[in-house]
């Protein structure tokens, strides 16, 4: 039995306990008022109500829920995933492809459109270009006359 099963069992346990003290002590002072032990007890199960719905609902305020009904889906899961690992490959595969893609495009999303250049005011930079007989040339490229001849 793991640790969170455990700390579950025992609280559910302790309640049934609180219930079953409640439920006996209402049937012991109906006792002591002069009622009979069957009377009582039904008197006392009556006024008390329906104890699984009790039951129901306190189990439910205890916020645990949430955490009991994924650690039985991730058995289940666990459970399938062993009868066919075939298809527990390709669920996985699948989800890391998809996973990765989709880290490695916000990536270049991030990088790329979201985030400014590394450059203080970066907003200032400029593209210089040369206008020649040619037509426009870029500065960033290298023309194969500029890198080897210096002399015109």
């Amino acid at each position: 039995m793991s640790l969170l099963s455990g700390i579950f069992e025992r609280r559910k346990a302790e309640l049934d306990e609180e219930i079953q003290a409640h439920i006996r002590m209402d049937v012991q002072s109906r006792i002591d008022r002069g009622e009979s032990s069957e009377e009582a007890h039904a008197a006392a199960m009556r006024e008390f109500g329906n104890v699984p719905l009790i039951k129901d609902v306190t189990h439910g305020l205890w916020r645990w829920r949430r955490l009991e009904r994924l650690a039985q889906d991730l058995r289940y899961a666990l459970r399938s995933f062993r009868r066919s690992p075939g298809f527990a490959i390709t669920v996985v595969t699948t989800l890391a492809i998809g996973i990765g893609t989709t880290c490695a495009m916000f990536t270049v999303v991030d990088h790329v459109l979201l985030r400014s250049l590394p450059y203080q005011n970066a907003n200032q930079l400029v593209n210089i270009k040369a206008a020649g007989k040619k037509g426009v040339v870029d500065s960033n490229t290298a023309s194969p006359r500029s890198s080897t001849s210096t002399n015109d």
